[in-house]
């Protein structure tokens, strides 16, 4: 059985999601996203947000942390 897309599982969460943490999804959402450097400092530079909100935001989907986020999105 195939893993789901990262796509998908946002947007199974994405309800359950906070306006900011909305925000943060619709940015990893994007086709242009997967070209950018994700490492989480410069994730956090270019939306304004905090380590913390990058954190929560890929638990909400289902991750145990950023890191793993970004590694099943690449």
């Amino acid at each position: 059985m195939n893993k789901p897309d990262i796509a998908t599982i946002i947007d199974l969460h994405f309800e359950e999601l906070t306006e900011l943490e909305q925000e943060i999804a619709r940015y990893f959402l994007q086709a242009e996203t997967i070209q950018d450097d994700l490492s989480s400092q410069q994730v956090t530079q270019k939306l304004h947000i905090s380590q913390a909100a990058l954190t929560r935001f890929a638990k909400k989907c289902g991750f145990t942390g950023y890191r793993e986020f970004v590694f099943q999105y690449q």
